[in-house]
């Protein structure tokens, strides 16, 4: 049986598996985390631009091939005019939260948290 990440009956199979997302040593995240970049963040989910925040989440963090799929995302929604997959979407914040609450400090991931 094949593994596959996906919801319903459409299989994402042609996705890579769930992988470690962090790329980055801890201090080289540290040294990319700041408030101004949590700032935009907030910014843009004010402005209802979910995938936009999501995104710059995972450059933010150095999780590149999340960033990759959240891209290709915003993509999608700019062609629709609305995102016909956003259960898929939801799963991968979760994974940039999960991953982000093991590498910052308390304070950091509230800060990170809240931003969304």
């Amino acid at each position: 049986m094949m593994n596959h990440i996906g919801f319903g009956n459409w299989p994402f199979s042609f996705l890579p598996q769930t992988r470690k997302l962090t790329e980055l040593t801890p201090s080289q995240v540290m040294s990319k985390f700041n408030a101004a970049t949590v700032q935009k963040i907030t910014n843009l989910k004010d402005k209802n631009h979910h995938t936009e925040a999501y995104l710059l989440g995972a450059k933010m963090m150095g999780y590149t091939e999340l960033a990759k799929k959240f891209d290709l995302i915003n993509q999608l929604v700019k062609l629709e005019g609305h995102n016909p997959i956003r259960t898929y979407e939801y799963e991968l914040y979760q994974a940039l939260l999960a991953s982000a609450k093991t590498e910052l400090s308390p304070k950091e991931y509230l800060q990170f948290y809240s931003a969304f």
